[in-house]
């Protein structure tokens, strides 16, 4: 295992390369390095309002949580501009899975959870489109949701974890550059099609997320349920690895890492970087 945890560095669920990563971002904004933790993730959300036109809105204690039946991300992901609205009770029940979700993340993996509080400054939801849930990399720093009324609280957290990790990829992607073209087709291991090559490279990289969540929850059905597809997806990746550049070519190498490990504790290893 230890071995593993020298090797092992899959970096968009690594902590100290996603602050990297933001602190690169700030440098963009801000001539003076930003120490304070609450200061730094201020003015990160801050600056991707400013880059992206957004409102992002934010608190310092925690992830606002709100429905929004009017916002820019809504026309962008469905061509919808607004939304039925849920009903008051509806609302707040919905707020508060959320936030036992956002509880039950804290609870399995504080690291976890910590990143996420760095990276999304809202959660918005809402009845529109036909998706469960939602990010777009004209949206940093929101994850949309759109809760099936069966939903658990543990399919709250699947979907939080899941979109992180797309807003975690954005990020690694306009820091480092992942891709040097997108004409080509993999097959996607959450959607079970081909789709295109950062599509599908996202996926395979959200499928070992969501194995990790339900390997903290003991689910030990869950925990492997996407592994066949995986090891199928990373050898379609690796037949067109020509067109990742080099740092997407590194996330494959730990893609192939993990599928030949289910190294899981490696996840929290690099969550927490202990």
């Amino acid at each position: 295992m230890e071995m593993t945890k020298v090797k092992f560095n899959l970096s968009v669920l690594n902590k100290e390369n996603i602050e990297a990563n933001i602190d690169e971002f700030l440098a963009h904004f801000y001539e003076n390095r930003i120490l304070d933790p609450e200061v730094k993730r201020e003015n990160y959300l801050a600056a991707l309002n400013k880059l992206q036109n957004n409102a992002i809105p934010t608190s310092k204690e925690y992830i606002t949580i709100e429905e929004n039946s009017n916002h820019d991300i809504l026309h962008y992901l469905s061509n919808e501009k607004t939304a039925d609205l849920y009903s008051h009770k509806d609302n707040l029940e919905i707020k508060e899975k959320i936030n036992k979700a956002l509880d039950l993340l804290k609870h399995l993996n504080p690291n976890l959870y910590t990143l996420i509080y760095k990276l999304v400054g809202t959660i918005i939801f809402s009845k529109s489109g036909d998706f469960s849930s939602a990010t777009t990399p004209t949206h940093l720093g929101i994850i949309f949701l759109n809760p099936n009324e069966s939903w658990e609280i543990v399919d709250y957290a699947e979907s939080i974890y899941h979109e992180f990790i797309h807003l975690s990829i954005f990020l690694e992607d306009m820091i480092h550059n992942l891709f040097n073209s997108n004409e080509v087709q993999v097959k996607s291991v959450i959607r079970g099609v081909h789709r295109p090559l950062d599509k599908s490279f996202h996926a395979a990289i959200v499928s070992i997320g969501i194995m990790h969540l339900y390997y903290m929850t003991g689910d030990v059905k869950k925990q492997f349920q996407y592994m066949g597809e995986l090891n199928d997806a990373v050898n379609e990746l690796t037949q067109v690895d020509t067109y990742l550049d080099n740092k997407g070519k590194e996330l494959l190498e730990n893609m192939k890492l993990f599928s030949n490990t289910k190294d899981f504790e490696g996840i929290n290893h690099c969550l927490g970087n202990e």
